[in-house]
């Protein structure tokens, strides 16, 4: 099982900065201090009324679940959204999902595998890959791989152009990986809704489209 969703960019164009993954430096959720994860969040705050079920899993394979939620961003000045769009996405440990952002100027493809650690602890292995168009046409590739671990709900980034001197840069993808039976309950916690499976996906094996609040 892999799945894969496509994000429409409305510009962007190459630079010779080589792509970046970059980590959250701490837990962004306290649940001790009883705010919801980040993963509702953000959902909630994109206008995403109930939690979409993870269709694609098969039911037995429910409590493995693992939920990544994708924000592509184009920042603007004051760090204000030029552009966003977001993905939602499930799988199970050991099985890739990917991203690919297309453009007139360049193409991004994100691919990630989350693996169990200890406890709530993950490891991401990833992949960016970048085709961009330069100023006379000639067209470029970059790649970048990273091993990553983290806890359920931390935050990871990707910046397939790279990052300025500054800290500025033309693309920015944020990525939440949590459990989806820890982020089911959150939003249990917030009243909201959660979406069970529907009775012809119950008897799927699984395979089908990737999820898209």
């Amino acid at each position: 099982m892999r799945s894969c969703c496509t994000i429409l960019l409305l510009l962007l164009a190459g630079n010779g900065l080589v792509p970046v993954w970059s980590q959250s430096a701490t837990q962004v959720e306290n649940t001790a201090s009883g705010q919801p994860r980040l993963a509702v969040l953000a959902l909630q705050a994109a206008g995403v009324t109930s939690l979409p079920a993870p269709e694609e899993i098969p039911p037995a394979l429910i409590g493995e679940a693992i939920a990544l939620l994708f924000f592509a961003v184009v920042p603007g000045a004051d760090n204000e959204a030029l552009w966003q769009a977001r993905e939602l996405q499930y799988t199970i440990p050991g099985t890739p999902v990917s991203v690919r952002m297309v453009g007139s100027e360049a193409i991004i493809v994100v691919s990630v595998t989350p693996y169990r650690s200890v406890g709530e602890q993950l490891m991401l292995v990833t992949q960016g890959q970048v085709w961009f168009k330069e100023d006379d046409g000639t067209m470029r590739y970059r790649t970048s791989f990273d091993t990553i671990n983290m806890s359920y709900g931390e935050r990871v980034f990707f910046y397939p152009f790279g990052v300025q001197e500054d800290g500025s840069t033309a693309l920015r993808l944020e990525m939440v990986v949590d459990s989806y039976a820890l982020l089911q309950a959150a939003w249990a916690k917030t009243g909201a809704l959660v979406m069970p499976p529907t009775a012809d996906a119950a008897a799927t094996d699984g395979t089908g489209a990737a999820v898209k609040p």
